[in-house]
């Protein structure tokens, strides 16, 4: 008897035990099962860069293992996040664009004040699947319309990056020009093919590796300078006025009758043309008949299709004065005689060279014809 209640009290205490430990569990700071998350691997990151930048490292499946603030601005969003540990990327990376709009860094963007979002994917990193990026890209643009927002999403993919500077296997820290010349159409909004491109060089400003880049589309003039390690716009203008590409008020290489014929063969045109701005003018505005130095003969439209008046000029007026009266002149060729008033006959002259001096010469030439 004494034996079977000493089971029972065994049992109750054993039951008792395992309620207290269970109730411990339940109790977990929320804190460890992040961090058990947290061990999961994960097979590459996704940094979203604008101001904030932020790592968001992912598994096999697409499920964010952890956050990382990459700057001041980064770390202090991040912290603003919770519960983000298993979820799909495309939705934290939605989260977390609606985060930095909250905390206040997208810019109010105007005709000439941009600001674009990139996201990168960061060195030896794989992907789930191949649709991945592009709905990561897809997610944030649909949070950034949601918010009324206008910036513009690029995706950096591993191809972006330009191998000639690659050292002993690492990516290289800078992207190709072509990846630069894609931002910078796709933030103005131009087709590839409706782009004329003046300048595309690399640069550095104070001692930022930048790529400048200007083109002309629809009569319109575009400079851009983008960060050659980031893809973000650093400047961004625009110019209306096709001529002055440089907004200082003086004629740039277009031509100035707004023909869209770019001009390559000078700095401003012909010489003689009527906007000329070279001091190295031949004549004045009037057609000068004389060459100049684009193989144009003293057009003012520079490019030799001037069309058609539309109106035709008109005729010369009639007049009923008298005709002049013959003078007799002097004749100043080999014969050096006195020439007769109508040159009708051969007597005393030498009709050799058809007498430049003549009132009325036969041949109906005024000058020397010899």
């Amino acid at each position: 008897m004494l034996k079977n209640k000493l089971k029972s009290l065994i049992a109750v205490a054993i039951a008792g035990a395992m309620f207290l430990l269970a109730g411990c569990g339940g109790g977990t700071d929320p804190k460890e099962n992040s961090s058990a998350q947290q061990a999961q691997p994960k097979i590459g990151s996704v940094a979203l860069r604008i101001n904030p930048e932020i790592s968001v490292s992912y598994n096999k499946d697409g499920l964010v293992t952890s956050l990382q603030g990459k700057n001041d601005d980064g770390r202090k969003v991040v912290e603003s996040y919770k519960d983000f540990i298993g979820k799909p990327a495309a939705e934290v990376m939605a989260d977390l664009v609606k985060l930095i709009d909250a905390e206040g860094y997208f810019i109010e963007e105007t005709e000439t004040n941009k600001q674009n979002l990139i996201l990168e994917l960061e060195a030896k990193s794989m992907v789930p699947d191949s649709e991945f990026l592009p709905n990561l890209e897809d997610s944030v643009d649909d949070a950034l319309k949601s918010l009324n927002r206008t910036n513009v999403v690029t995706l950096i993919d591993a191809d972006d990056w330009d191998d000639a500077y690659s050292k002993e296997g690492e990516r290289s820290p800078y992207i190709t020009l072509d990846k630069a010349t894609e931002i910078a159409l796709k933030q103005a909004g131009i087709r590839a093919d409706a782009a004329s491109f003046d300048d595309k060089e690399y640069d550095l400003e104070d001692g930022r590796p930048i790529y400048e880049l200007e083109f002309f589309a629809d009569g319109v003039a575009y400079e851009l300078d983008i960060d050659a390690r980031t893809g973000n716009i650093i400047k961004y203008e625009i110019d209306r006025d096709r001529d002055d590409i440089n907004a200082d008020g003086r004629q740039d290489r277009d031509d100035s009758d707004v023909d869209d014929h770019y001009d390559r063969d000078d700095h401003d045109d012909d010489w003689d043309d009527d906007d000329d701005d070279d001091e190295r003018d031949w004549e004045a505005v009037d057609d000068d008949d004389r060459y100049d130095r684009d193989d144009d003969w003293d057009d003012d439209d520079d490019d030799d299709r001037l069309p058609a008046p539309s109106v035709a000029p008109a005729p010369a007026p009639t007049t009923t004065q008298p005709r002049p009266v013959p003078v007799p002149t002097y004749d100043g060729d080999d014969d050096d005689d006195w020439d007769d008033v109508n040159d009708n006959d051969d007597d005393d002259d030498d009709d050799d060279d058809d007498d430049w001096d003549d009132v009325n010469d036969n041949d109906d030439d005024d000058d020397d014809d010899d």
